[in-house]
């Protein structure tokens, strides 16, 4: 993972949270995966490129074993590039940083 795409996921981190919490504070990340995955390409010079995919589902603190923990749960699967760029693939797959933090959930 290159210095950009650390960048992007600290402000992804930030951001989803609020994002789907609407600024209330009982909300928490249940599950934040993140894998980096190194791509090889040959042509046109040998090269390998760093992609980094972030899970994450984000509920209400305490939620566990309710109804909320099945139906309240936002659940969201984004690509980093090497450059920085953001794409969603859950729900409407969406690139670009805040088309991707709008669109790309799965409630």
């Amino acid at each position: 993972m290159n210095d950009i795409q650390k960048r992007v996921v600290e402000n992804l981190k930030k951001d989803i949270l609020n994002h789907d919490s609407m600024g209330f504070p009982e909300y928490e990340y249940k599950e934040w995966k993140i894998e980096v995955e190194t791509i090889e390409r040959t042509y046109p010079k040998k090269k390998s490129i760093p992609h980094v995919y972030i899970f994450c589902t984000v509920g209400k603190v305490g939620d566990e074993d309710t109804m909320a923990s099945i139906f309240c749960r936002t659940r969201r699967l984004m690509v980093i590039g090497p450059r920085g760029a953001v794409k969603g693939l859950l729900g409407r797959k969406q690139s670009g940083y805040h088309k991707a933090l709008i669109w790309s959930k799965e409630s």
